[in-house]
């Protein structure tokens, strides 16, 4: 199963976000969200962005738990630019482009086991800790007699 989520036209440049993925794809979602939330670059909080909604999608759709996850892959790709000018000498008009980014996160989960299952496992240890209680609570206390010596 893999979770898959993708941030289009983000208005920042790729080379700035190619700077965070390196040291990110080596960690595991949980603490690449950690870290990425502390972190003051500004392109920290669009991946943080990315990588949350992949592990949400992650774990609404496919029911994965996030602390299996791992990054299958994280792409930062060129999106279109947008061609502005700014004033130069003599009158001139420099042009210069505003890049945008395409942001493409995909998780997977290796094996282990899903939500559901770990639900009713531990619905099942409830039922029978309770009829471990019932059964308890059905016996009787023996009387002890006290014997005194004299």
């Amino acid at each position: 199963m893999e979770a898959k989520a993708t941030i289009r036209y983000a208005k920042i440049s790729p080379r700035k976000l190619r700077f965070l993925t390196d040291a990110v794809k080596a960690m595991k979602p949980t603490t690449a969200l950690d870290r990425l939330g502390l972190s003051q670059k500004r392109s920290a909080k669009v991946l943080w962005k990315a990588i949350k909604s992949a592990v949400d999608n992650g774990k609404t759709v496919y029911n994965m738990l996030p602390e299996k996850m791992e990054f299958k892959t994280l792409a930062i790709d060129e999106g279109v630019f947008l061609k502005r000018y700014r004033a130069g000498s003599r009158g001139t008009g420099k042009p210069y482009k505003r890049r945008t980014s395409h942001i493409t996160v995909v998780l997977f989960q290796k094996e282990g086991k899903k939500v559901q299952e770990v639900k009713s496992q531990e619905a099942e240890t409830k039922m029978v800790e309770a009829k471990a209680e019932k059964v308890t609570a059905t016996k009787k206390p023996v009387a002890k007699k006290i014997i005194k010596k004299s």
